[in-house]
């Protein structure tokens, strides 16, 4: 499904109200959604989705590209991490966004190998957290935390017992194709 102008300007303005850092992002999107009726689900996942996304791996988009404007962070997001090509973003950009958009995508990786970045950037995760991290664990956890907390969050669904039981709901997702397993905690 295409990008399109109005996704593109929506999520920018959402994450350029997000990156203030003022109030929580979810709190931020939901006032947003309420206020823009027009926007249709599609538009809403999409822009949950790249200004989360965002949020997670700024630490590394902020190390290729610097400070920017929200619009160029979100660009840079999408086409060098979550691997929109700039050709699909094209009817949504604004001049000379395509030119840069192709130098971005085909800068040379060599700052991206994991060896050649600081862990912070590696685990995209602040330094003052990355210190006292230090203290507690070794880097290869760090790491792996850091790339763990970089991953959307999974989906927990619970079954109430009174309606149904968990071995019926399991076979219902399974029948409409819908990976699910029982959480060890339950």
């Amino acid at each position: 499904m295409p990008i399109t102008p109005p996704q593109l300007e929506a999520a920018s303005e959402v994450l350029g109200l997000v990156l203030k850092f003022d109030r929580p992002a979810d709190v931020i999107l939901s006032y947003f959604f309420r206020g823009q009726r027009a926007l249709g689900v599609q538009d809403r996942v999409f822009i949950a989705e790249a200004v989360f996304g965002t949020l997670r791996r700024k630490r590394l988009v902020d190390h290729l590209i610097g400070e920017a404007t929200p619009r160029r962070i979100l660009l840079a997001y999408l086409v060098r991490i979550a691997g929109i090509s700039a050709r699909e973003l094209q009817p949504a950009l604004a001049a000379g966004e395509s030119e840069w958009l192709v130098r971005l995508k085909s800068a040379p990786a060599d700052e991206l190998p994991a060896e050649n970045l600081p862990l912070g950037v590696q685990a995209d995760l602040p330094d003052w957290l990355i210190e006292r991290l230090r203290l507690q664990m070794p880097e290869t956890d760090i790491l792996a935390l850091g790339r763990a907390l970089q991953q959307a969050a999974p989906l927990d669904l619970r079954v109430n017992t009174l309606r149904g039981d968990r071995d019926s709901v399991l076979g219902k997702l399974a029948a409409d194709g819908l990976a699910a397993r029982p959480t060890p905690y339950s």
